[in-house]
């Protein structure tokens, strides 16, 4: 076990590309689609990337001790 939890997902904003959750994540990363970010803070960091057909990419990893398994 590394200590890292992740969580991803996938946004499809095709249809929602004026939408105010797009307006705030593109102020917040305006060279996306032709960069990756990272953020990065203490215990967890995040990636974010535009994919094709107006999909954003995501991955957070948070660290978290390791689970106890009974």
């Amino acid at each position: 076990y590394s200590g890292y939890c992740a969580w991803r997902g996938v946004l499809d904003f095709s249809e929602a590309e004026f939408s105010q959750t797009m307006k705030g994540i593109q102020k917040a990363y305006p060279d996306l689609g032709n960069c990756l970010y990272f953020d990065i803070t203490l215990g967890s960091h995040c990636v974010l990337y535009e994919l094709q057909n107006k999909r954003l990419n995501w991955l957070w990893y948070i660290n978290q001790p390791e689970p106890e398994l009974k």
